[in-house]
């Protein structure tokens, strides 16, 4: 996932390994409202999923943020849900606070990690933005729901960005992070999950999290070198890295 945070708020995030598991969902027919860039119709196909996810740039000068539900046994709760969170992503795109913590241990021959990431929104802001959002496409299948909604208002927003794929239709920000002018931006990468939606969330974090590291005024560096002489010559190595930032704001251009 590809994230930007700049001059002005926004952060871009985007996923291959999220793309990869596009392929494992279903196909049963669905319904969707759709605006020029999608065309209209009823449609399952995995085309219109990865389209849903991989553009998710501004509209018409308005946020669009995409978001998923797993499948549930009452199939109108999944948009429900879709739509609390794209408005969760909408009140990140107004502000947000991060704090990051990464602890490496080395010993001989081995490396482990311990992380940990805070985050701070306005979450007084979702119930209001939610009331703002317009669904501009929805994809239900056999394994959720899937929708890209705008969010309405007083709001002007324009990223120079295009999205450029290589061949077979791969993004091109997957071989490096894109320069986005007037932005930060990041890529982030996630293993793919047991669900969907926690595979986005899980990618979205690790976009973050470079940003964080990327823009963050404050980076400490604690190292301690260990021998011990009965087991031969052993070293081990701590260091703890803490990455804090005030963003302007946090948007996803694409997964």
């Amino acid at each position: 996932m590809i994230c930007i945070t700049g001059y002005k708020p926004h952060i871009i995030s985007a996923i291959f390994s999220i793309i990869a598991c596009l392929i494992f969902l279903g196909g049963c027919a669905s319904t969707h409202n759709t605006d020029k860039r999608w065309g209209s119709g009823i449609s399952s196909s995995l085309s219109e999923k990865l389209a849903l996810m991989g553009d998710t740039r501004p509209l018409n000068g308005k946020p669009v943020f995409f978001a998923a539900s797993s499948r549930y046994l009452e199939r109108e709760r999944e948009e429900e849900i879709c739509l609390d969170r794209a408005a969760s992503q909408a009140a990140k795109y107004f502000y947000l606070k991060g704090r990051a913590e990464l602890l490496q241990e080395k010993t001989t021959g081995k490396i482990g990690y311990l992380q940990e990431m805070d985050i701070y929104y306005n979450k007084e802001l979702i119930p209001v933005l939610r009331k703002h959002l317009k669904i501009l496409d929805k994809v239900q299948d056999e394994s959720g729901t899937y929708i890209r909604a705008q969010l309405d208002g007083e709001i002007s927003l324009h990223i120079p960005w295009e999205p450029k794929a290589l061949p077979g239709k791969t993004p091109r920000w997957i071989t490096g992070t894109p320069d986005i002018p007037g932005y930060h931006s990041a890529v982030g990468v996630a293993h793919r999950m047991r669900l969907f939606p926690d595979s986005v969330e899980a990618a979205d974090r690790k976009a973050l999290e470079s940003l964080l590291g990327l823009i963050s005024m404050k980076i400490k560096s604690i190292q301690d070198r260990i021998t011990v002489d009965t087991l031969g010559t052993a070293q081990r190595t701590t260091s703890i890295e803490v990455a804090e930032a005030d963003m302007e704001g946090f948007y996803i251009l694409s997964r």
